[in-house]
Protein backbone atom coordinates (compact mmCIF):
# COMPACT_ATOMS: atom_id res chain seq x y z
CA UNK A 1 0.00 0.00 0.00
CA UNK A 2 1.35 3.44 -0.92
CA UNK A 3 1.68 5.99 1.82
CA UNK A 4 1.22 9.67 1.20
CA UNK A 5 3.49 12.23 2.77
CA UNK A 6 1.86 15.26 4.29
CA UNK A 7 3.61 18.60 4.02
CA UNK A 8 5.23 19.90 7.22
CA UNK A 9 2.64 21.07 9.73
CA UNK A 10 2.42 21.90 13.41
CA UNK A 11 1.51 19.16 15.88
CA UNK A 12 0.86 19.31 19.62
CA UNK A 13 3.46 17.38 21.61
CA UNK A 14 4.31 17.70 25.27
CA UNK A 15 2.41 20.96 25.66
CA UNK A 16 4.31 22.57 22.77
CA UNK A 17 3.75 23.01 19.09
CA UNK A 18 6.35 21.10 17.05
CA UNK A 19 7.19 20.58 13.39
CA UNK A 20 5.68 17.32 12.18
CA UNK A 21 8.80 16.51 10.14
CA UNK A 22 11.73 17.24 12.45
CA UNK A 23 10.05 17.86 15.86
CA UNK A 24 11.57 21.35 16.13
CA UNK A 25 9.79 23.07 19.05
CA UNK A 26 7.99 26.40 18.70
CA UNK A 27 7.47 28.29 21.94
CA UNK A 28 4.65 30.69 22.66
CA UNK A 29 7.17 33.43 23.44
CA UNK A 30 8.24 33.83 19.81
CA UNK A 31 8.88 37.38 18.63
CA UNK A 32 6.72 36.76 15.57
CA UNK A 33 3.45 34.90 15.35
CA UNK A 34 3.53 31.11 15.47
CA UNK A 35 2.35 30.81 11.86
CA UNK A 36 5.04 33.19 10.61
CA UNK A 37 7.76 31.44 12.62
CA UNK A 38 6.65 28.04 11.30
CA UNK A 39 6.47 29.29 7.71
CA UNK A 40 10.01 30.66 7.99
CA UNK A 41 11.20 27.33 9.48
CA UNK A 42 9.73 25.35 6.57
CA UNK A 43 11.30 27.68 4.00
CA UNK A 44 14.73 27.69 5.60
CA UNK A 45 14.99 24.06 6.74
CA UNK A 46 12.72 21.78 4.75
CA UNK A 47 12.74 23.44 1.34
CA UNK A 48 16.50 23.96 1.51
CA UNK A 49 16.94 20.32 2.51
CA UNK A 50 14.88 19.15 -0.48
CA UNK A 51 17.14 21.11 -2.81
CA UNK A 52 20.32 19.80 -1.17
CA UNK A 53 19.07 16.24 -0.72
CA UNK A 54 20.49 15.85 2.81
CA UNK A 55 17.21 15.26 4.66
CA UNK A 56 18.28 12.69 7.23
CA UNK A 57 21.37 14.59 8.34
CA UNK A 58 19.52 17.91 8.67
CA UNK A 59 16.77 16.28 10.71
CA UNK A 60 19.32 14.70 13.05
CA UNK A 61 21.03 18.06 13.59
CA UNK A 62 17.75 19.81 14.45
CA UNK A 63 16.53 17.10 16.81
CA UNK A 64 19.87 16.83 18.62
CA UNK A 65 20.36 20.59 18.78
Amino acid sequence: MATSKLPPHLVESGGMKRCSVCAYPFGTDAKTSLSKAFTQHVIEVHRARKKNGDGKQATARVVRG
